[in-house]
């Protein structure tokens, strides 16, 4: 009996999954790494965040047979505040997928409040809760991170500025461009993927711009595309 196209890429998935598998088990393994006590998937995030480190860190096998127990991934079930009362207490995590949102709350000229994006966060970053700021926080429903509460950061020696000060500059730059380009970057940094998480005001805020006209910047990219 022949094959089905459909069950033939249904085992080509399965054996293309359990090869990574293997070979993030054995990596572990090889390094002396113990993960018995861990999923699939905590696996696969937790060697995403180990490369992460391994691109700029150059520590031994003992460093991150060391930190592994330390380290927890967490799935967030729902829109989840850091740092506030019923959220998040961490000073800082790794995001590994997801987004999410810095804003501050203000009040305009009537007296009525609102809140103001300051900056995203993306996947693949470090991020750390600044200190004495009137910041807040905002991770979207779905994403997965690994906390890093402050003694973390003293044991990796990192420092969520240092590591990523070149998207600081590259953000500072789409900044300073004109609306239409400023959006066309914004994308091109953060994905396109970031619309699906948040209000169009919410990132009109942080583009400085009225949620109309990002909404016809919006309309304009889906006729480009739908061509």
């Amino acid at each position: 009996m022949k094959e089905s196209r459909s069950m033939k890429e249904r085992k080509d998935y399965l054996f293309c999954k359990m090869s990574i598998m293997e070979s993030i088990e054995d990596e572990f393994s090889i390094r002396g790494l113990s993960i018995s006590h861990r999923s699939e998937r905590e696996l696969m995030v937790i060697s995403d965040f180990f490369n992460y480190l391994r691109s700029f860190l150059d520590h031994s096998d003992a460093f991150y047979s060391t930190i592994l127990p330390m380290l927890q991934v967490e799935t967030l079930g729902k829109m989840t505040m850091v740092g506030a009362e019923g959220g998040l207490s961490t000073e800082g995590f790794w995001l590994h997928s997801g987004y999410g949102r810095y804003y501050t709350r203000r009040v305009d000229e009537e007296g009525l409040p609102y809140e103001e994006t300051e900056d995203f966060c993306k996947p693949g970053k470090v991020e750390q809760m600044p200190v004495n700021s009137d910041l807040n926080l905002q991770l979207a429903r779905g994403a997965v991170i690994i906390p890093l509460p402050k003694e973390y950061f003293e044991c990796l020696k990192l420092n969520a500025f240092d590591l990523e000060k070149q998207d600081f500059l590259e953000k500072r730059k789409i900044g300073k461009m004109k609306p239409r380009e400023r959006y066309q970057e914004f994308l091109s940094f953060f994905g396109v993927e970031i619309e699906q998480y948040f209000a169009v005001k919410h990132i009109a805020s942080y583009l400085a711009m009225q949620p109309s006209f990002l909404s016809r910047l919006r309309g304009e990219n889906f006729k480009r595309q739908s061509k």
